[in-house]
């Protein structure tokens, strides 16, 4: 027979590795994770037994984190409701990461609460989106035209250097 509670926690358990996101229980004092979920075990290459074994630092690995762990630790933060970040894999390769804290004080031991999302795809998005831009914005400057672009009410959008010298427009104007 299994002791009380032991059905419980194999149905939290159950529960939590249905989570698309990843989620760890950290202790924040001693900074070492005290519980993951099948997500975070999968995104992060790492067995659960491997995860255990870690300070978050090991997977929070930029100075950045090092100094926002630091300040978890000190009692400094206890909230933050969304934070980009990129964790380790155990590849070494870097998985961008949107992630909150919640500081769990109810428990016999506080623990921070971490909830993170891969956000690899945003960030694919976001570089090819700048990618982008950045061609565009040499194609209007690589003009022989000057050209002034703006949305429908009226605001200036883009402006490129050849519409600026020919309308005589000083630097502090643009």
């Amino acid at each position: 027979m299994s002791p009380p509670g032991a059905n419980q926690e194999a149905m939290l358990r159950a529960m939590l590795n249905q989570s698309h996101d990843l989620l760890l229980l950290v202790d924040p004092a001693s900074q070492q994770i005290v519980e993951t979920n099948a997500t975070t075990e999968r995104c992060l290459l790492y067995s659960r037994e491997q995860l255990l074994a870690m300070r978050i630092t090991e997977i929070a690995t930029s100075m950045q984190d090092m100094f926002f762990w630091d300040e978890v630790s000190n009692g400094q933060i206890t909230e933050i409701s969304t934070m980009e970040s990129e964790w380790q894999r155990q590849d070494g390769a870097m998985l961008p990461i949107d992630m909150s804290i919640h500081m769990q004080a109810d428990t016999a031991t506080p623990l921070a609460g971490v909830v993170a999302r891969d956000a690899s795809s945003h960030k694919a998005v976001e570089d090819e989106l700048a990618k982008m831009t950045s061609a565009l914005r040499a194609t209007l400057e690589a003009t022989a035209d000057g050209i002034l672009v703006t949305d429908l009410s009226g605001h200036i959008i883009n402006i490129n250097h050849r519409f600026a010298r020919i309308w005589q427009l000083p630097e502090t104007l643009l």
